[in-house]
């Protein structure tokens, strides 16, 4: 992997943990009427198959009682809909309706205007100040970690 694409994932999982944090984010279009945990619980759903409340809860760091918040919010804005495999009536899974799928094709069509945009920043930096960049995100990412860490165990 190369020093610029090393760089760029640390960089957006550093940003993930910012915004996990509670860190706005600049609202653009689509995103107005939305927040980051609901278009992240989108995107987790149209990317991943056979998708309920555990699943999304582990992908994206949260506990299952706030995603449960948050797709009850989808469900009643009609972003997802939840269905139950004909041999397990117990699982409730989700899918996106049509409406999700517009929002989770414009915040991948963002995060790849970001990535180019990030990209061209980094390119500004040699090898060395890169890596020294990298090993400064990665004690940013541990730190921020942590901290999600603290809150998940005190809401449990």
């Amino acid at each position: 992997m190369s020093n610029l694409n090393k760089l760029l994932l640390n960089f957006k999982s550093l940003t993930e943990n910012i915004d996990y944090l509670g860190v706005p984010e600049h609202n653009r279009g689509i995103f107005k009427e939305y927040n980051l945990s609901q278009v992240h619980c989108i995107d987790c759903i149209g990317n991943l198959e056979n998708v309920n409340v555990t699943k999304i809860s582990e992908e994206l760091s949260m506990t299952r009682g706030a995603i449960s918040k948050i797709t009850k919010k989808l469900l009643s804005e009609g972003l997802i809909k939840q269905y139950k495999k004909p041999h397990n009536k117990k699982e409730t899974l989700f899918e996106l309706t049509n409406s999700g799928w517009e929002v989770y094709h414009a915040h991948r069509e963002l995060h790849d205007i970001s990535e180019l945009e990030y990209i061209n920043i980094f390119k500004k930096f040699n090898d060395n100040e890169i890596e020294i960049i990298i090993s400064f995100l990665k004690e940013m990412n541990n730190y921020f970690k942590e901290q999600i860490e603290e809150i998940d165990k005190n809401e449990n």
